[in-house]
């Protein structure tokens, strides 16, 4: 009797399955109270630290206005010295842009860290102003975008669109054409929304951000040069409403707005300019659909109203992700992908009834992980262990589970002698990356 429970013991154990489902919340990234208003912009370092903006005045009852950066766990990053950032009395969002060289591009209105700053200022990696930043102009910036040379786009002021030079000086080499047709509309709209093509080309349209009552609009889409110069081998159709674009892979250009032709939410062009009349249309009701973001394989996550939504490249939804249909209990605004991480800010206080306060994390996509893949290698040691535990080869990533296939931690900094005394009495599997294959180790702590 004894032999046939340690058999059946034995089967359980390697017919356990360890999964995570695409969609489904990452309920370790930002376990605490957090911000206390919406997010309106993610940026994910390389060194998977959280740059965030919005309209929040405080994270976890500490002043943080505005803008602030977590670790990679989601918790306040101390180290990045902004005190209380942009101390701005304004509900408006600061746009941000992360340069090539780790450097922070930040619109204001005005202060930072108590201090008076012009409406653009770059900040270095530990929170610091860089004090080497010339721009000496004052204009309001709606909005940002950065050349692969690290030269600035800036949107706003009497000239509508501007480029800087690193030094944050104007470049003169650049000279918007004077037949872009900057005409104003009753709504108040202007240029809506930039950004920089692979090939240093800039597309912006010039019109209201979106369009509910004014039907009839014509919202232009131009290209320009890298000199500021119409782009004419660029001719859009006639487009209503505009509120993102951005590029695939192959440079065509995904649009989330409403043209005259098919009348989708979602639509793409051609790099001339032109409906692609292949993309399969996203028709889902436009004002819900708040933005929108592209991944490596050219896939589209499509943000509508609560909930995110994978088309495949050509406009198809995906119906295997995201099959437990969770959603947030409000609206999502902006999305950013980072690896197989997704991450989600808006006016939301829970994500699939879990209280995640205007910023979550969630799966990209669904792994499942068998222990039969367990090696029996002494890469890591002693095993069983107390507390400290020697890692014998280079690994980059360490993801921790319990036998429920619960994920207890994701480590990033690895030391060769790591202490894992928070952990408690079990039995877990660490899964080790080293940048190209996954081992999964039986780990029992005593």
């Amino acid at each position: 009797m004894k032999t046939k429970l340690l058999l059946l013991l034995t089967i359980q154990i390697f017919n356990l399955y360890l999964s995570q489902k695409s969609g489904e919340l990452d309920q370790n990234f930002y376990a605490d109270n957090g911000l206390n208003n919406s997010v309106q912009k993610i940026i994910i370092q390389p060194d998977k630290k959280v740059l965030v903006s919005g309209i929040f005045k405080f994270f976890n009852g500490v002043s943080k206005q505005n803008f602030l950066r977590l670790n990679s766990d989601g918790k306040i990053d101390i180290n990045f010295l902004i005190g209380e950032s942009l101390n701005s009395n304004s509900n408006d969002w600061c746009d941000m842009i992360l340069q090539n060289d780790g450097k922070i591009l930040l619109t204001t209105q005005g202060k930072f860290d108590s201090q008076n700053v012009k409406s653009l200022i770059r900040i270095n990696n530990d929170g610091t102003i860089d004090t080497g930043f010339q721009f000496d102009a004052n204009f309001y910036i709606s909005r940002l975008a950065i050349t692969n040379d690290n030269k600035i786009i800036c949107v706003g002021g009497a000239e509508k669109l501007i480029r800087l030079s690193t030094n944050g000086l104007k470049d003169e080499s650049f000279k918007l054409d004077p037949a872009v047709k900057l005409r104003e509309h009753i709504d108040g709209g202007g240029i809506g929304h930039v950004f920089v093509q692979n090939d240093d080309k800039i597309i912006i349209n010039y019109g209201p951000i979106y369009d509910t009552t004014y039907i009839n609009t014509i919202i232009t889409m131009y290209r320009l040069n890298k000199n500021g110069e119409i782009d004419n081998t660029f001719n859009a159709p006639d487009i209503t409403s505009v509120k993102y674009f951005k590029n695939q892979s192959d440079g065509k250009i995904i649009v989330l707005g409403k043209n005259k032709i098919n009348n989708s939410s979602l639509f793409r062009l051609n790099n001339d300019g032109s409906l692609d009349l292949t993309f399969n249309g996203y028709s889902y009701d436009f004002l819900n659909n708040h933005n929108f973001e592209i991944d490596s394989n050219d896939d589209i996550y499509i943000l509508n109203n609560n909930r995110v939504i994978k088309l495949n490249k050509n406009g198809e939804i995906d119906s295997n992700f995201n099959t437990n249909a969770s959603s947030a209990n409000n609206p999502i605004f902006t999305i950013t992908i980072d690896d197989q991480k997704i991450y989600l800010g808006g006016a939301f206080q829970q994500y699939s009834g879990v209280t995640k306060n205007f910023l979550a994390r969630i799966y990209k996509n669904s792994e499942s992980l068998s222990t039969q893949n367990i090696v029996s290698e002494n890469i890591l040691y002693p095993n069983p262990f107390n507390s400290n535990v020697y890692i014998s080869e280079k690994i980059l990533k360490i993801e921790i589970y319990d036998f429920n296939g619960r994920l207890i931690k994701n480590i990033d900094k690895i030391e060769k002698n790591s202490d894992f005394s928070y952990l408690k009495k079990g039995e877990y599997i660490f899964v080790l990356f080293d940048g190209k294959t996954k081992k999964s180790v039986k780990m029992i702590k005593k």
